[in-house]
């Protein structure tokens, strides 16, 4: 009988199990990574949003600025218009009056390179950072030609322009001053300086290749700064992007959007603000790779904790491929020693059937002769023969009907393994009763008490049951055969926990020194042979106890009974 099947019935391939170890494999990975990228796109697309929320928030706080700058600037034009028209009204201008009071309004207002006024022609006349004796006009000036030209002027912003007085690129803020009569009289400006501009602009983090623009109505370049090239002498130029003239066109006041800068081709997430009322335009811009510097940083430090669970994965499939492979090759060899065995087993059994054959047949026929030999020699010639002979033939007949009990014996011993058990309820107390009859019917003068508690029922093979109750029960009728008064009991007792059926005698007894050899074949304790046995039958009760997977032992002392204890 095959107990024990190879490994490829009852398992799977190797050639299956690393597509299913792999496949798992991928299948982790694989979502990892799914969740990876989807969390770098949220990372990302948050670094964006930032980003826009910061440029915006520039943008507005420059834009604020400078309308502030321009709102200053513009006070102090307008006490200048004031103070000139009052002068002209009260019949001139006083030169050296009005420098004082340019230069205490230029004081208030320091964001301002200098504050001028102009004549009737064109010629630079009053205001600060007029050297002695130079003559500087502003004929050709739109600054000047705006407020000459037009009675309803209001502020005007002129383009910038490297100033033939300040000597430097300036944007000019301009205003108109009148006669009483309405006419025209001069111009009075205010030159903000482009290095101002500038200067105003590094103080805000826009990082490396981040940008800051002013630009004017005409969208043309006032000034431009970016840390990486400083102040970018591209003054007046009007090259934008479709992307920002879209934007503007459809939100003239503030927006954002993303594009490549036409300048320097870097791409930028921008924001522009108009400057307050004016024709003014700033615009911030932070570069992508800038701001997205940090989340590459976080990226790569996500992607490599991802290389090492992918890596962690793939080592531990090997891991766990190596182990099965390992459980499998021990199955394989298990399953080789199984075969091994059962080839064994099968050459033992065909041996043991050999041998009971030859103890069934070809021992048992010569002891058959023998005895038939030694009966008819008694029948035919016992008158004959003088006492001694015939005690002897008499003796060798009972010895070979001994002999023969004791082939009988061997081969009912070595039939019970063979047996396939057969398990159902069995009632020990009524086989027990059963057994005790028939010895009595056997040895009818013998007097012995029988106790027996009623209702003991285990679960086994009620044929081999009814032997093992058979050779206890026999086993404690033959020792007390020299009592007076003999007692067999048979019962039931806890022990640690479980019912362990007993059967118990007041007989001979037995050393408990010499336990260890009472369940073994053919070996008798000292004392016993004084009463007929084979050293079987208890050796027969072991082996049966032990096929249900139970338990057998005795307790005794010698000369005070004994008891013998199993559970199936």
């Amino acid at each position: 009988m095959t107990l024990l099947s190879k490994p490829s019935d009852s398992g799977i391939s190797q050639r299956l199990f690393i597509v299913r170890l792999a496949a798992g494999v991928l299948l982790v990975n694989l979502f990892v990574s799914v969740l990876v990228v989807f969390s770098l796109h949220q990372s990302r697309q948050h670094y964006k949003d930032r980003v826009e929320v910061q440029v915006q928030n520039l943008s507005q706080a420059l834009e604020l600025t400078i309308a502030g700058i321009i709102d200053k600037a513009d006070v102090a034009l307008l006490a200048v218009v004031d103070e000139a028209e009052k002068q002209i009204s009260r019949g001139g201008i006083d030169e050296q009056e009005m420098n004082a009071y340019i230069a205490r309004q230029h004081k208030r207002i320091k964001e301002l390179d200098g504050i001028r006024m102009s004549n009737e022609q064109g010629y630079v006349a009053y205001g600060t950072g007029i050297l002695p004796g130079a003559l500087a006009d502003i004929i050709d000036r739109d600054y000047f030609l705006q407020a000459r030209d037009n009675p309803k002027a209001d502020l005007f912003i002129a383009k910038p322009i490297f100033g033939r007085v300040a000597k430097k690129w300036v944007l000019n803020l301009s205003r108109r001053v009148n006669r009483p009569d309405g006419t025209f009289a001069a111009a009075a400006w205010g030159s903000l300086s482009i290095d101002y501009l500038l200067k105003l602009f590094s103080s805000f983090d826009i990082g490396k290749q981040g940008s800051i623009s002013l630009r004017d109505g005409e969208l043309a370049i006032v000034a431009r700064y970016t840390e990486h090239q400083g102040a970018v002498s591209a003054v007046g130029d009007k090259t934008i992007t479709n992307e920002f003239r879209r934007q503007i066109t459809a939100n003239p006041d503030n927006g954002t959007y993303t594009a490549h800068a036409v300048l320097d081709n870097i791409e930028r997430t921008f924001s522009y603000h108009r400057v307050s009322r004016y024709p003014l335009y700033i615009i911030i811009g932070r570069s992508t790779s800038d701001y997205l510097a940090e989340w590459w940083h976080d990226a790569a430090k996500i992607l490599a904790l991802e290389a090492v669970f992918m890596l962690g994965t793939f080592m531990s499939a090997w891991l766990v491929f190596r182990r099965w492979k390992g459980k499998q090759q021990a199955q394989e060899e298990l399953y080789r020693y199984h075969e091994h065995l059962e080839e064994l087993v099968n050459e033992r059994t065909t041996e043991l059937e050999a041998f009971n054959y030859t103890v069934s047949h070809d021992l048992r026929r010569p002891l058959t002769n023998i005895n038939a030999y030694c009966q008819a020699i008694l029948e035919l010639w016992g008158s004959k023969l003088d006492v001694t002979c015939r005690e002897y033939i008499q003796g060798a007949h009972e010895e070979t009907l001994q002999m023969s009990r004791l082939i009988e014996t061997l081969l009912e011993f070595s039939r019970i393994t063979d047996r396939e058990l057969q398990r159902e309820s069995v009632d020990l107390s009524v086989v027990a009763q059963e057994v005790v009859m028939g010895l009595k019917m056997v040895e009818p003068d013998r007097t012995v008490t029988f106790r027996c508690v009623e209702g003991v029922r285990v679960n086994g093979d009620p044929v081999l049951l009814r032997i093992v109750m058979g050779n206890l029960i026999s086993n404690a009728w033959k020792f007390t055969g020299k009592q007076e008064e003999a007692v067999i009991e048979f019962g039931v007792k806890d022990v640690e926990g479980k019912a362990a059926c007993f059967v118990r005698d007041n007989g001979a007894g037995f050393d408990m020194a010499d336990a260890e050899n009472l369940f073994v074949p053919f070996r008798r304790l000292p004392g016993a042979d004084d009463y007929r046995g084979h050293g079987i039958g208890l050796a027969t009760v072991a082996r049966i106890i032990k096929r249900h997977g139970g338990m057998v032992w005795a307790d005794g002392e010698r000369g005070k009974g004994a008891t013998f204890y199993f559970w199936v």
